[in-house]
């Protein structure tokens, strides 16, 4: 869904789902990222998308205040391999060194800076992967976190 918005992907299936124009990339960022195969870094390196790691993150990166300024509204796809593998352990990727629900909230809070929701969405939860249930536990707190007003 992210490669789509930002006017990646299959043309046909964009223009079914009424993407028709791409965001602009001065209205795009990718948190949290941290194990991206060498096609989709390579891609993500020649599309100027802000991009911050979780290291940076934490260390309050200066830019995370002012991302996304043109932007009057935000549009959220929140992959919950984001998070770190004790919170999130339902994924199909797993890799340490990940946020925690609650950055991942502060972290919204601080790019939303009183703009609307558009929309959100939630992706790559794989309740099979996780019988013990703490990624289903984890996950809906935070969503419902992520879409208070």
């Amino acid at each position: 869904p992210y490669a789509a918005i930002c006017g990646y992907g299959n043309a046909g299936l964009r223009a079914a789902a009424g993407l028709t124009r791409p965001a602009p990339v001065t209205h795009c960022a990718l948190l949290g990222a941290r194990d991206m195969d060498p096609l989709e870094a390579e891609l993500l390196a020649g599309t100027g998308v802000m991009q911050l790691s979780p290291v940076e993150i934490r260390a309050s990166d200066p830019r995370i205040a002012g991302a996304l300024p043109a932007a009057d509204s935000l549009y959220v796809h929140f992959d919950v391999d984001v998070l770190d593998l004790a919170q999130m352990p339902g994924v199909r990727y797993c890799v340490p060194g990940g946020l925690t629900s609650a950055e991942v909230v502060e972290l919204t809070r601080t790019m939303r800076a009183g703009r609307p929701l558009a929309a959100l969405t939630l992706a790559a939860l794989e309740p099979g992967r996780d019988p013990a249930g703490p990624s289903i536990e984890t996950a809906m707190p935070t969503l419902l976190a992520l879409l208070a007003p």
